[in-house]
């Protein structure tokens, strides 16, 4: 089903993909086809931020899903350590100080 074209107040317009459009899809011939879902977020009164994508890449290596990940706070960044695939789903974390630390 083709998207719904909506229009933000400045008159810009937008795509809108039904519920139906919300499940997996089957693959595309394209090598590198993937297909995910990715989600930013950022709260002006805390000043705290994110962004984490989810992914699936079928025909990469025998196929990969894929998590990244961060989340931002005045202070601190964090962000998930590169890792191998076929790893454990705890994914490690690395704690970058405070700037000027």
């Amino acid at each position: 089903m083709p998207p719904m074209i909506l229009t933000l107040p400045n008159g810009e317009p937008i795509a809108n993909y039904s519920f139906d459009d919300e499940a997996m899809h089957a693959p595309g011939e394209e090598q590198n086809w993937q297909e995910s879902v990715a989600m930013w977020w950022f709260d002006v009164d805390t000043r705290m931020g994110g962004f984490m994508r989810i992914g699936h890449e079928p025909r990469m290596d025998g196929g990969n899903m894929t998590l990244w990940s961060f989340l931002q706070t005045p202070d601190w960044l964090y962000t998930p350590l590169p890792c191998a695939p076929a790893v454990s789903v705890t994914t490690a974390m690395t704690v970058a100080p405070p700037s000027g630390q």
